[in-house]
């Protein structure tokens, strides 16, 4: 017989040995691995019961919807005669997209503004700030009211408000928890008002400056436009012959050729100008509701099963530690 096989039934018997003093510690501390358990499944149905407080969510799903990529006229026209214009300008920005909603989410402005909102609860009967809502009373007159309002927000952006992108497409679930059903589909209604008023005040904004933009522009452009049929007419005032020179013939042209691209430019101009008047009196959101938020009808956390079995697993485990160790300790007395 070689060492190494030796060597190998050593290490087999040794492995027998330990596992039959296991079996022996575990039916010695039986009442280690039955106590053990059953002390801790009481104190998870005691915590599930009467510590832990439930949460309940709402979840509503929401679309995105992107604005038109593609460039205005007024930009087409203007890089075709060499002028530089900044696209962004002219193009009606989304500020609610897959990247943005998240973080916005998040944001001191969205929660703050949800934080002051006013909610029905069965608490407190008549509609209160979600501020007194989350803060007690006495808590609210001791503290700081500007660290109560950063603990607030903060609390909002973490375990009140959640947002899930479904399956890489434009649609997210968004999700409110509260310790109130009803209070919980309030809070995802009002984050969806808010969203689309951030939306709408952004827009405005925007199209702000773009009307003031154009509005400076156009100006420049008909002056352009009034100094080009000036020369035209001083030209052919001045110069009554004109068939009979090539070279007249030539300015001319280059002089028509000029006020035909100011008019086409004044002519952009002021269709742009019209698009964006029509445009601030249109109230399009980019966000549409494919689901209402929806009344929970139990409680998302805790979950009482899960959390009761894995406490008397962990407890089964800790009994059967106790039991080996108790065993080796007498053994080697």
């Amino acid at each position: 017989m070689s060492k190494e096989t030796r060597n190998y039934e050593e290490w087999d018997q040794g492995i027998e040995i330990d596992l039959k003093k296991v079996y022996f510690a575990l039916k010695k501390g039986i009442k280690w691995v039955i106590l053990t358990p059953i002390v801790f499944g009481l104190i998870a149905v005691i915590y599930v019961l009467f510590i832990a407080k439930p949460v309940y969510t709402s979840e509503a799903k929401i679309l995105l919807v992107g604005s038109d990529s593609g460039e205005s006229s007024l930009l087409g026209l203007a890089r075709n005669f060499g002028f530089s214009l900044p696209s962004s300008i002219y193009q009606n920005e989304q500020y609610l997209t897959i990247e943005t909603l998240p973080e916005i989410l998040k944001s001191r402005s969205l929660t703050n503004s949800i934080l002051f909102s006013e909610f029905t609860t069965k608490k407190f009967g008549e509609p209160e700030a979600l501020f007194s809502i989350i803060f007690e009373p006495a808590k609210i007159a001791e503290s700081d009211s500007s660290k109560l309002i950063a603990i607030g927000e903060d609390y909002i952006a973490k375990k009140v408000l959640e947002v899930k992108q479904v399956k890489n497409t434009s649609i997210f679930a968004l999700l409110a928890n509260s310790s109130e059903a009803n209070l919980s589909a309030q809070i995802a209604s009002r984050v969806i008002v808010e969203l689309q008023k951030m939306q709408f005040d952004f827009s405005v904004s925007e199209l702000g400056e773009q009307k003031e933009f154009v509005i400076g522009r156009l100006q420049e452009v008909q002056i352009e436009l009034f100094k080009a049929e000036a020369q035209l007419k001083n030209f052919r005032e001045g110069n009554l012959q004109i068939s009979m020179s090539p070279a007249l013939l030539l300015e001319q042209e280059r002089l028509e050729r000029e006020i035909d691209i100011q008019t086409a430019l004044y002519i952009s101009l002021k269709q742009q100008l019209e698009q964006i008047k029509i445009n601030e009196n249109k109230n399009i959101s980019s966000i549409k509701i494919i689901d209402e938020p929806s009344i929970p009808t139990g409680y998302s956390s805790p979950k009482k099963k899960r959390i009761v079995f894995l406490l008397s697993i962990l407890g089964i485990m800790v009994g059967g530690v106790i039991s080996v160790l108790k065993y080796y300790k007498h053994i080697n007395l």
